[in-house]
């Protein structure tokens, strides 16, 4: 490499062949450990009854239904060749057997090495909880696309596809999802609290409008503070709903502060 390194610097097309290189073998390095974790269970699929009965070891199920069992130490094995510890080698096989029992055409791009192999890991957790009839169609309409589509976009179909062909189990999903709303504050330094909020999407977008706008209203009032820090600022605002309603009639006649075009642009996505 360093050869190959030392004969490109000052040729910009030798340089961006050479990335092209490195990013195909980064690629398909991590298809193989994928391939290479799936052999590993096929090779620990089954243990040993010793004479006396005891069992000291007992076959597990590490992924979503369809896929086969697995010995409970088998990931221990790959610890020291893959540098990882023992839940992220489970976790892997964990992948590789959704990815192969679930998502076959996905499997064979896998094994071809031709899609990012950390893509093909997340489609076999976004599509774990749907049955496997449902996993192979979502496989057949989105595996094309891996590549093809940026990788938001790509996601956002893969929703759309498993809505379209697993409806009740999308639903349970959601379902789920809703029941993990929360609110809570950590520990942080300095006399600082880090606030975690989970709620629904719209909810989210008009709170933070709202601390947007307190925020700017700060500013109008000589706050020099950074727009991160005033927002931080406007929590105890927003606790107080008269402060807060005082503060907001107060500047209700102030003209948009997103005067320039790109400005209100950001202003409306936000």
């Amino acid at each position: 490499f360093e050869g190959e390194l030392e004969a490109a610097l000052g040729d910009s097309r030798a340089l961006t062949d050479l990335a092209a290189d490195v990013e195909r073998d980064h690629r398909i390095s991590g298809c193989r450990k994928l391939v290479v974790a799936a052999a590993w269970a096929d090779a620990h699929s089954t243990v040993d009854h010793p004479d006396d009965g005891v069992l000291v070891e007992r076959l597990v199920s590490i992924g979503p239904v369809g896929c086969p069992l697995v010995a409970e130490f088998a990931p221990q094995g790959l610890v020291g060749p893959f540098d990882a510890s023992t839940q992220s080698v489970r976790s892997r096989m964990a992948d590789a057997l959704t990815i192969r029992h679930r998502l076959p055409r996905l499997w064979e791009r896998v094994v071809a090495g031709d899609v990012h192999h950390w893509k093909a890991r997340q489609i076999a957790t976004l599509t774990a909880h749907v049955g496997v009839a449902a996993a192979a169609e979502v496989d057949l309409q989105t595996t094309p696309w891996v590549e093809q589509l940026p990788w938001a976009s790509f996601l956002k179909a893969l929703d759309a596809t498993m809505l379209q062909v697993d409806e009740s189990t999308y639903r349970e999903r959601e379902r789920l999802a809703a029941a993990k709303r929360e609110v809570r504050a950590t520990p942080s330094e300095a006399g600082l609290r880090t606030l975690i909020a989970r709620g629904e999407a719209g909810d989210v977008a008009m709170m933070l409008a709202l601390y947007q706008r307190v925020a700017e209203c700060l500013a109008e009032e000589g706050d020099e503070d950074p727009l991160p820090v005033r927002m931080s600022t406007a929590i105890g605002i927003i606790a107080n709903p008269a402060r807060l309603t005082d503060l907001l009639a107060r500047h209700a006649d102030d003209p948009d502060p997103h005067r320039e075009p790109w400005e209100q642009i950001a202003a409306h996505h936000g």
